[in-house]
């Protein structure tokens, strides 16, 4: 079984309704940093997000 984790920003304006930034950050700390950067520029309200995935099984054919 593989497991990855990566983390998103997600930003709301005053028009509603969460919008996904961007780039996948592979730590919480960096999209925490993007986030903060982010936010001193645009207002609104910010999210950082995790993503995770898990893979049971796969398979490939050529």
């Amino acid at each position: 079984m593989n497991y990855t984790e990566k983390y998103e920003l997600r930003w709301k304006g005053t028009a509603g309704g969460w919008k996904i930034l961007g780039d996948n950050y592979d730590t919480e700390a960096e999209a925490v940093t993007a986030m903060e950067k982010d936010s001193e520029v645009t207002s609104g309200a910010w999210r950082v997000v995790r993503v995770s995935e898990v893979t049971t099984h796969s398979k490939a054919k050529a």
